[in-house]
């Protein structure tokens, strides 16, 4: 962590050189900039049950909701197409 303290006399602009950074200014001039804690990686919202390159199945983390992901090329977009992928999912 990097502490200033200094009068604000003139208007100060402060330019991050990279990623992310906490910055708090106090009324007595003191600034703060403090880079951001590492996060862990949380666990996925949903695992994938069933996936035919076209279309997903997935289960929600406690099992409570089903997410169905379907991406079909605008040229074979149809109503047939889409049920069959459906179909694929849920009888598999």
């Amino acid at each position: 962590m990097k502490k200033i303290e200094f009068k604000l006399v003139n208007p100060v602009r402060l330019i991050p050189v990279t990623g992310d950074s906490y910055v708090s200014v106090e009324t007595n001039g003191s600034v703060t900039i403090q880079d951001p804690v590492k996060v862990e990686p949380r666990e996925p919202r949903y695992r994938t049950l069933i996936d035919t390159g076209k279309a997903q199945l997935k289960l929600s983390a406690h099992g409570l909701y089903r997410k169905v992901v379907i991406r079909l090329r605008a040229d074979e977009a149809t109503r047939i197409d889409f049920q069959r992928e459906m179909n694929t999912l849920f009888e598999a």
